[in-house]
């Protein structure tokens, strides 16, 4: 069996809003064997063009990134490292989809725009919860989103506006006589 130092590096970059992610493992529990790869990726804006139900009270500012990750080993953990394009908000959390509905699981911040995350095959984030050797991901950082947006005050127009301080104006000039 190789270890993972023998291995080319396993990884994947897709479009996400703002720029391309780059999806890469960074090691297992377990040494991957040459055979490991990634399989069926997808990189979508959100969770809508992913063809998941989306999280209500939740956006996610790079997208959603999803794959297969085949020829792990059984029950073996993967740790992977995820980079965005642009820098992490502090409020982020990593969210998962999957038989359950959406699921929040551990991540590690690694700088300012890269986080890690650990999968294991038939486990923690492994979508299909089965110990068969693959890991499938579909997931992406989520933030809250703001609570019920902006609400325009009402203005007057500029005419309106002399026209009331010319109101006011004779007003005040009638109650002095």
């Amino acid at each position: 069996m190789l270890t993972n130092d023998a291995l080319p590096p396993l990884l994947i970059s897709g479009p996400v809003p703002g720029g391309t992610a780059t999806v890469s493992v960074q090691s297992a529990a377990v040494p991957l064997t040459a055979s490991a790869q990634f399989a069926q990726t997808m990189f979508a804006n959100d969770p809508a063009s992913a063809s998941l139900p989306s999280m209500p009270g939740y956006t996610f500012p790079f997208g959603i990134v999803g794959f297969r990750l085949e020829n792990v080993g059984l029950g073996n953990a993967v740790t992977l490292r995820i980079q965005y394009p642009g820098n992490v908000p502090a409020s982020a959390e990593y969210w998962k989809h999957g038989p359950q509905g959406w699921h929040q699981i551990p991540m590690a911040r690694i700088n300012a725009t890269t986080i890690e995350i650990t999968l294991t095959d038939g486990g923690v984030g492994d979508t299909d919860a089965a110990q068969d050797g693959t890991i499938t991901d579909p997931g992406g950082l989520a933030v809250l989103a703001a609570p019920g947006g902006a609400a325009a005050i009402p203005a007057l127009s500029p005419f309106a506006l002399a026209l009331l301080a010319a109101g006011l104006g004779l007003l005040g000039w009638r109650r002095r006589s």
